[in-house]
């Protein structure tokens, strides 16, 4: 427990902090020396066992060699740890000269932005509370017994959910009997703000749509939040850049969601959104070990 303990707290307040303490150009070469050095490996082997066990994971990951695989490893620790230095700066440490933006956010405010856990997605809430008012982001709860054999990983946890809250100029919205204060928000001026690529559970509502050609189920929750508030669906994701750091904000055009056909209209949109970025720079997802449970 102690080697895991020293562990988290090099993943996930060491290294992350670096981009605070040290000039942004060193920070950044030292970032690409750690995460050669095999950090965030549980990550890793949770990948590589779910590509042993899904036939789909061995073809779209193509993790042959070791060489191969040491490469996956080193692009994922990079996103993983660029992407908790954000989180642990919040919205101080966005500096819109380092993004480059496809597309724009609607004109007015109070909407649903749908992401995904990909990449360095925090960018795109601080991009979208300083260019279109703030956001609440939708979490699932975190119990104090999760994680309490593992300190640093709570407080790393914590402190994502903070920087969270900091770079959405909101306090984060915990799943579970708030839909309503979310609509209330809604009609407020407020957008709110969920990743979609998220496992179905027991009763949960969903959509279907397909992703790499096979069918996946996704929770609708965000859809029907949109459909009962009458507000648009903006569809985005943040690429970071692995060779110099800066990071592209993509932002589809906004989207209606009155029935169930535009639900799974939106529905496929999002998982082609999400499969060309996932085609584009394959470490950046981190659910590849939930794509089982995604597909229906």
């Amino acid at each position: 427990m102690r080697s895991q303990n020293r562990t988290d707290f090099v993943e996930q307040i060491f290294l992350p902090n670096l981009p605070k303490w040290l000039p942004s150009p060193l920070a950044f070469w030292l970032l690409k020396k750690f995460a050669r050095g095999g950090i965030f490996s549980e990550g890793l082997d949770l990948v590589l066992q779910a590509r042993v066990d899904n036939p789909l994971l061995q073809v779209k990951l193509a993790l042959n060699s070791d060489v191969e695989i040491a490469e996956f490893a080193y692009q994922q620790s990079l996103c993983r740890l660029l992407d908790m230095s954000d989180a642990l700066r919040g919205a101080s440490g966005v500096d819109d000269k380092n993004v480059d933006v496809i597309g724009r956010w609607p004109s007015a405010p109070g909407f649903v932005a749908i992401s995904f856990h990909f990449g360095t997605g925090l960018i795109g809430l601080a991009h979208l509370s300083r260019h279109s008012g703030a956001c609440a982001f939708v979490s699932r709860p975190y119990s104090p017994e999760e994680l309490q054999h593992r300190p640093y990983l709570a407080r790393g946890v914590a402190a994502r959910l903070n920087g969270i809250a900091q770079a959405c100029a909101h306090p984060v919205i915990f799943t579970g009997g708030n839909f309503g204060v979310l609509t209330e928000l809604l009609h407020k001026g407020i957008s709110v703000c969920g990743l979609i690529d998220t496992p179905i559970v027991e009763k949960q509502r969903f959509v279907s749509a397909k992703l790499f050609d096979r069918d996946v189920s996704l929770p609708s929750g965000l859809l029907r939040l949109a459909s009962e508030a009458g507000v648009p669906v903006v569809i985005f994701s943040v690429t970071p850049d692995l060779a110099s750091g800066r990071r592209t904000l993509r932002i589809e055009a906004p989207m209606h969601a009155t029935d169930a056909r535009e639900f799974s209209i939106i529905a496929q949109k999002t998982t082609k959104h999400l499969e060309e970025r996932i085609e584009a720079l394959p470490a950046a997802w981190y659910f590849w070990p939930k794509l089982a449970q995604l597909l229906k």
